[in-house]
């Protein structure tokens, strides 16, 4: 069970940039393999990758600017429904 959280935790520290910073069929992309590999659902994997994004890059002077230049825009899109 720990091999598996640490399996999930690198692929997501692996994807996270890329996944915050491609396009959406290439997001969905990243999802799905995220998804076979980890057996969790969509909705999971996106919330993984949005919280890692919060802690890491926003957390990180270097990264800011990437961040809100891609993060907020989902934010946006996601709490409009």
């Amino acid at each position: 069970m720990n091999s598996l959280k640490e399996l999930e935790k690198m692929l997501i520290e692996k994807f996270a940039h890329d996944y915050f910073t491609t396009n959406k069929s290439s997001k969905s992309k990243i999802i799905n393999l995220y998804c076979e590999t980890t057996g969790v659902d969509r909705k999971t994997a996106q919330k993984r990758f949005r919280r890692y994004v919060i802690k890491h890059f926003l957390t990180s002077r270097l990264h800011i600017n990437f961040v809100s230049n891609h993060f907020h825009h989902n934010i946006l899109v996601e709490t409009s429904d």
